[in-house]
């Protein structure tokens, strides 16, 4: 009886699996509360980003203009 075994990333076309630790997930950026302007031409979103090496959390108000079809 013959036996295979098939590695992550060793298999043409098979991403490898990233190595993803502690610090990886609890600095993730987050996004938080999501809002259009009131005519419809802007939205606006919160994005949380914490820091592991600073042991800060930095919030931004991220404002960008929306595509509007005619």
């Amino acid at each position: 009886m013959a036996a295979t075994i098939v590695l992550a990333g060793s298999t043409p076309g098979v991403a490898a699996i990233p190595d993803i630790g502690v610090p990886d997930v609890v600095q993730t950026r987050r996004i938080g509360e999501l809002r259009t302007s009131p005519d419809g031409r802007f939205g606006a979103a919160v994005v949380v980003e914490p820091s592991v090496a600073d042991t800060t959390v930095t919030s931004r108000v991220l404002v960008l203009p929306l595509l509007i079809k005619a």
